[in-house]
């Protein structure tokens, strides 16, 4: 009688609990690795505003040095114009006298 009883009530619900606390492992681990995946996804957000950030610096230190580069060579073509004047200024005066 009481194996018949161990059978009938007891064993179903140990299996019962068994599956039950299976399926929760499961969803349990389901559940990690969303959240792995979810910290990956973040990582990967991070790193592409960290590659953004680098490369907008550096165009603005590209576009900040071609400035000055432009700058630069404005102020070389000036102070080569004014040369030129100052050499035909004397030029022509050497020439009236």
């Amino acid at each position: 009688m009481i194996l018949l009883t161990y059978m009938i009530v007891i064993l179903p619900l140990q299996l019962l609990l068994l599956l039950l606390l299976l399926l929760l492992l499961l969803l349990l681990l389901l559940l990690l690795l969303l959240l792995l995946l979810l910290l990956l996804l973040l990582l990967l957000l991070l790193l592409l505003l960290l590659l953004t950030t680098t490369t907008t610096a550096s165009a603005t230190v590209t576009a900040a040095t071609s400035s000055t580069a432009v700058s630069s060579a404005a102020t070389a073509a000036a102070a080569a114009a004014a040369t030129a004047a100052a050499t035909a200024a004397a030029t022509e005066a050497t020439a009236s006298s």
